[in-house]
């Protein structure tokens, strides 16, 4: 039995690059007449590969590969040539893509590359095929090159064999567009893309995959709908126009590429079909990173419902799906929605692993099995949502959190200390893991450990990013109340002035979201001496305020009362006496004009107008001061 990864963002290429043998191959995908080695079981080898399937359904990949590995030492038995290993090859590829182990899936489809050509002239297209299969895992892994001189063989191959713009040419030119995304090559992959697009809908394609077996699927199961895989192939064509749009900033063009896919699947297939899954999925994927997130939270719910309605469905999938569902609720501050999202979860979990487990320790088994399974990034990443949730939802300072931080704690330190043995210390994937540890530490009191994570995670967000993206910005709005802490003026100082300008270009100059900002820069500034930039700040802000609520708003006292004192200490009355003059008007409109409130305005007021020897200007507001006075009594 195949093992079958249903399609998700990175991941969704391993199947349809086996439907390309269907595809490709009008002929057997494996060579028949392979000699069969006498002491070979074929019994024992189909019992692995469905055993292999059935850890992988559970969310076991670890056993899947265990399962795997058992069946490949029969399949040598055969011979180095036999189909059995062949497919065994391809299984072991699929899982480890699915499993988020690219470079395992791209050396087992080295190997099956190998044997083709051991089997094969160059040219052939069991060879094209295979050729296929390694560059897909190199574009998982971000060797867009490699998969660029990969993809080149392929394609001459393809169109020798049917046309250069035969639809069968669309398999390779749709890597090929990927790869060129990849390499920021946008002309590129836009001709390419556009070009594979307009094969694959050819009409004529319809007719081209009828009666075509692969004897390598153990069920032995036929294509008997030829344009099921040609719409499929346009739809993984659109997906990836619109990623190339989006990473050119062409977001508009991207919308419009990622409907026309939904579109397309929807007109062919049942509302709860698996397969519109994926791509609501990436739809809302899509969203959630352009910020648009209401949009994005209906496409994940819409994917997700499809997700816990198929009986089979592999565990990874459904939880990279609930991962992102999370992280959107979260994003919105709907940390109670979120709540009851990760308890669906623990459902799920607690079904696919044969457990009934309370939450924390149901979570905990979830992310131990994606761990073992090799799927870091989707377990760091759950982890991550589940402790900020939990801490919105039980509080900092909840007993209740210690399950989650005691498991998450040495586990997460362990994945970073092994990933330092293979990478440098700017590789994203720590990204998860230094946001998941920081997140951990505060939820601990640990705020020294948690200023080292964020400050880890900048460099690492600035080198794949730049320095003014939102994910940046975040984490310096993190850093900036551990600096404050410790008593880091200078990295405070350059904190608050990288937020304040990322905002101001986001927001536009005057927006009031400003303000505090200014505000909380201009403190700091008075805690360094540098009172005339201080005062700067502070009129700009109250200049905002003032412009967006009004002259008497309460939002602009605070202000107020800092710029009061800066001029009070600098002597400067000229400027002091419109800030006394607003801020008397700010507390008469808040409390009323008889509040004891009033009494230090109009005091500190009258004082100003005594210095300006208008006398009897202050004798009023000091008549008034003492009325109010004699009246709280």
């Amino acid at each position: 039995m195949q093992i079958h990864i249903r399609s998700k963002p990175l991941l969704a290429r391993a199947a349809l690059v086996l439907a390309a043998c269907l595809l490709l191959l009008g002929t057997n995908c494996i060579t028949p007449g392979t000699a069969r080695a006498a002491s070979g079981d074929s019994a024992i080898w189909k019992a692995a590969v469905d055993a292999s399937y059935a850890a992988y359904l559970k969310g076991d990949a670890a056993e899947a590969e265990r399962q795997l590995q058992a069946a490949l030492a029969e399949a040598e038995k055969f011979g180095p040539k036999d189909a059995k290993l062949v497919e065994t090859l391809k299984h072991m590829g699929v899982l480890y893509l699915g499993s988020e182990r690219f470079a395992q899936g791209e050396a087992a489809y080295q190997r099956l590359l190998d044997i083709r050509r051991q089997q094969h002239p160059r040219g052939h297209l069991d060879v094209a095929v295979a050729q296929l299969d390694v560059a897909e895992a190199c574009l998982l892994q971000g060797k867009f090159s490699e998969a660029e001189q990969i993809l080149l063989p392929a394609q001459k191959t393809v169109e020798l064999k049917f046309g250069k713009y035969s639809p069968q040419a669309s398999f390779p030119l749709l890597h090929l567009g990927r790869s060129y995304t990849g390499l920021k090559k946008y002309a590129g992959a836009e001709e390419a893309l556009k070009r594979a697009l307009k094969q694959a809908e050819n009409p004529e394609s319809k007719v081209s995959l009828e009666k075509w077996g692969d004897p390598a699927l153990s069920t032995g199961r036929l294509v008997r709908r030829s344009y099921l895989a040609n719409y499929r192939l346009v739809a993984q064509i659109l997906e990836s126009l619109a990623e190339l749009y989006k990473q050119q900033g062409k977001l508009d063009e991207a919308e419009a590429a990622y409907k026309k896919t939904i579109a397309t699947m929807e007109k062919r297939l049942k509302p709860g079909d698996p397969s519109l899954a994926h791509i609501y999925n990436n739809f809302g994927v899509f969203y959630k990173q352009t910020q648009q997130l209401p949009e994005a939270e209906a496409y994940v719910r819409r994917a997700l419902e499809i997700e816990e309605l198929v009986p089979d469905e592999p565990l990874l999938p459904r939880v990279m799906t609930f991962t992102t569902l999370l992280k959107i609720q979260s994003l919105q501050k709907k940390f109670g929605e979120a709540d009851g999202t990760l308890k669906r979860l623990v459902v799920a979990a607690n079904k696919s692993l044969g457990s009934e487990l309370a939450e924390a320790p149901a979570l905990a088994r979830l992310i131990n099995t994606l761990a073992k399974s090799g799927s870091r990034q989707t377990s760091m990443s759950l982890l991550q949502e589940i402790l900020l949730i939990k801490r919105a939802t039980l509080g900092p300072d909840n007993p209740g959190l210690a399950p989650f931080s005691a498991l998450a704690e040495p586990f997460l330190s362990q994945a970073l200390a092994a990933l330092a043995k293979i990478s440098d210390a700017e590789d994203i994937r720590a990204l998860p893991l230094l946001a998941a540890l920081a997140e951990i530490n505060q939820s601990m009191g640990k705020p020294e450990t948690e200023q080292a994570m964020r400050q880890r995670m900048l460099p690492i967000q600035e080198k794949q990013f730049g320095p003014t993206h939102a994910s940046v910005i975040n984490t310096l709005e993190a850093l900036v109340p551990l600096y404050r802490r410790a008593g880091q003026k200078a990295e405070l100082e350059s904190a608050f002035q990288r937020i304040l300008a990322a905002r101001e270009k986001e927001l536009g100059p005057e927006h009031v979201d400003l303000t505090n900002l200014m505000n909380d820069l201009a403190d700091l500034r008075i805690e360094q001496g540098k009172e005339a930039e201080a005062a700067a700040l502070l009129r700009r802000s109250l200049a905002i305020d003032n412009k967006v609520r009004g002259e008497s708003n309460l939002a602009a006292a605070a202000t107020l009362h800092k710029l009061a004192q800066i001029y009070t200490r600098q002597g400067n009355d000229k400027e002091l006496e419109p800030i006394l003059k607003q801020q008397l008007a700010v507390n008469e409109a808040t409390f009323g004009a008889e509040h004891i409130v009033l009494t230090q305005d109009l005091d500190a007021y009258a004082k100003l107008l005594r210095r300006l020897q208008r006398d009897d200007e202050a004798a009023k507001l000091e008549a008034r001061a003492a009325q109010i006075r004699a009246k709280a009594k």
